[in-house]
């Protein structure tokens, strides 16, 4: 699901434009998978993963491994 939030805003976002956004960042504090209130944790090459294969640049990442994982993603350039 969080997939195609991001590639939605890629596909609204400027070329250029910043998508600034926060996800769970600790694998630790999922207590099952089919327990989604504290979200789906991401690894920094998940997130790094997601950037790529959504048609961003993901420029900084800040919390890999906390609760609090902020990532800045830059839709590229020519729009892929």
């Amino acid at each position: 699901m969080i997939w195609n939030y991001v590639r939605e805003v890629g596909r609204l976002l400027r070329p250029g434009g910043l998508f600034k956004f926060q996800v769970q960042g600790d694998a630790s504090l999922s207590t099952s998978p089919d327990d989604t209130w504290l979200g789906v944790p991401f690894s920094d090459e998940q997130a790094v993963e997601m950037a790529h294969a959504c048609g961003f640049e993901p420029r900084y990442r800040h919390g890999a491994g906390s609760q609090y994982f902020w990532l800045w993603f830059f839709r590229n350039s020519d729009g892929q």
